[in-house]
């Protein structure tokens, strides 16, 4: 995921970002919301529903809401924990190299 992202990027984005816990049900993304923050997931499951696919379970690690966040749109399937879960949160108006994370 941050293959192409230097050292010194990594520790901005990490110094951004804070560790959240969630409890059991929390929805972290919500369908047809625009994702206002990207959640790495650190520990715990997701449940991801909603939209044209069959309903899955989500394990740790995974990046939820991240393309989302960084371009402003809707998400397309809405994002529940399933238990307790750990989260490294990052809004997505932290500023960013010029480039970075672009669609191209």
């Amino acid at each position: 995921l941050f293959a192409s992202v230097s050292v010194d990027e990594l520790f901005r984005i990490a110094g951004a970002s804070k560790q959240v816990r969630h409890e059991a049900g929390t929805i972290l993304l919500d369908e047809g919301a625009v994702a206002e923050t990207l959640h790495l997931l650190l520990d715990g499951r997701v449940n991801e529903t909603g939209g044209d696919g069959a309903p899955r379970v989500i394990d740790a690690p995974a990046a939820l809401g991240f393309v989302q966040a960084l371009q402003g749109a809707p998400v397309s399937r809405a994002m529940r924990t399933v238990d307790l879960t750990v989260t490294l949160a990052l809004t997505a108006d932290v500023p960013r190299p010029p480039g970075a994370f672009s669609k191209g």
